[in-house]
């Protein structure tokens, strides 16, 4: 994407937006900075691109034009374009509009950094948010005005694997029709008690990209290994060039009781993720049988509780639709109210399947929160031993066509549950033929439009 124009001059867009089809569906500011220059709302000319929300989609493209909005004071909350959150919302309510951070007080000095879908605190990264209702549409050779204002151009912030660059515009980089690669990894459920340098042979052997790792006291990887075992693990990995994508813990997020055993347990894990290089920490919502409001209430509380460390860590700690919160609609229930960058969304195909939904259900729920997905295969509802990669009924296909339609191209994780199921084949022999089968998945998905 061009950087945009002098003050007033137009610049092109190019690529793929937000949109329905009636029209765009919204445009908010990420605001850079902590200071008390943010609460009292931005200066004039401080924005670092001003937009226009006069939006008509048609077969030629997009066109913007019209008056800004206005800027959201500190402390309230503005709905996107007038949409109320109840209606026709257009992604999570999250609480920092509420907060002193709120996205749209910018900086004057700094400017903005990415003009976004939806609102979200200053300074956290982005993770994913304009594939909001999953909806994007073509904008084949068309253009939309705008102006920036004087001083820096807008920044982006970093962002986590898989997350597409959306620019200062909201708008991605990405060109249409090009092919998508999705990065592959396996979890080592599948390789129970095997040494750190067996699973890094056998990922590099077979051509995996990373591999997410089992976080329990029977494998070599947990919270209790010391720093030199850590380094050593992290060391491993960089040296054969894969990523540990993930440190897949136990917490139950979402579980009756105090707070604290499960606040400690999520810092042990954040810690360790961190220490491997890990970008990711995977935990369970668990409810049990507590009762709905007050799980989501706990879940929601404690992911808030472990996110300012996740997000020092530089890791993400993605709640998986497991359990009490199988499907995607029972996930967003949580990650929603608590809005923060660094908490999200674990895709567990079967659960949301077992849920009754679809792929093309469960994603566009969960895209604003997605940190990556787990397949797998298995026989039946009712059987759930795990087979071949394309040998039983789980929409895989559907799965990765949905994802490739939306120009996603993050990592799809193997979850082979052989430490449940020992008497299933060995995940060694599974592991290249496996590999092939997503692949090939990738290969014929259809492409973004």
């Amino acid at each position: 994407m061009p950087d945009p124009g002098g003050p007033g001059e137009p610049g092109e867009l190019q690529g793929v937006g937000v949109a329905a089809r009636d029209g765009l569906l919204a445009v908010h500011v990420f605001a850079r900075g902590d200071g008390p220059a943010q609460r009292g709302g931005p200066g004039g000319g401080g924005l670092g691109v001003e937009v226009d929300l006069d939006v008509r989609v048609g077969e030629d493209g997009v066109e913007v034009d019209g008056p800004p909005l206005d800027s959201v004071a500190g402390g309230e909350r503005r709905q996107p374009a007038a949409v109320a959150a109840d209606e026709d919302r257009i992604g999570p309510q999250g609480p920092a509009v509420a907060e002193r951070h709120a996205a749209l007080l910018a900086e004057g000095e700094e400017g903005a950094y990415e003009v976004l879908a939806m609102a979200h605190p200053a300074g956290r990264a982005v993770h994913g948010d304009a594939y909001v209702r999953g909806r994007h549409a073509r904008v084949p050779g068309g253009h939309a005005r705008f102006s920036a204002s004087p001083g820096r151009h807008a920044r982006s912030p970093s962002r986590p694997p898989g997350v597409p660059d959306f620019g200062i515009r909201g708008i991605s980089r990405r060109r249409t029709g090009k092919p998508i690669t999705m990065k592959l990894a396996f979890s080592t459920l599948g390789t129970p008690g095997l040494p750190v340098p067996d699973v890094v042979r056998l990922a590099g052997k077979h051509g995996y990209d990373g591999v997410e790792l089992r976080a329990h006291p029977e494998e070599p990887v947990h919270p209790g290994m010391p720093p030199a075992s850590r380094a050593a693990t992290a060391e491993a990995f960089a040296g054969a060039g894969l990523a540990v994508l993930a440190v897949a813990g136990y917490a139950r997020v979402a579980a009756p009781g105090p707070d604290e055993p499960v606040l400690a347990e999520l810092d042990g894990l954040v810690r360790l993720a961190g220490d491997l290089g890990a970008s990711y920490v995977r935990v369970f919502p668990g409810a049990g049988e507590q009762p709905g409001d007050e799980a989501d209430a706990a879940a929601a509380r404690r992911l808030g509780a472990i996110a300012p460390l996740a997000a020092d860590t530089g890791v993400r700690v993605l709640m998986e639709t497991h359990d009490s919160h199988g499907r995607a609609q029972d996930a967003v229930r949580v990650l929603g109210p608590v809005g923060h960058g660094s908490i999200g969304a674990l895709w567990d195909v079967l659960h949301t399947w077992l849920g009754g939904e679809e792929p093309a259900v469960s994603f566009p729920a969960l895209a604003p929160h997605l940190g990556y997905v787990q397949v797998k295969d298995v026989g039946s509802a009712e059987d759930t031993t795990p087979v071949q990669l394309g040998t039983g009924v789980l929409p895989l296909g559907a799965c990765v066509g949905t994802l490739s339609r939306a120009g996603w191209d993050g990592w799809l994780c193997w979850e082979y549950e052989k430490r449940w199921h020992p008497h299933v084949a060995d995940f060694e022999q599974l592991a290249g033929p496996g590999a092939e089968y997503l692949r090939g998945l990738v290969a014929a998905a259809p492409r973004a439009r």
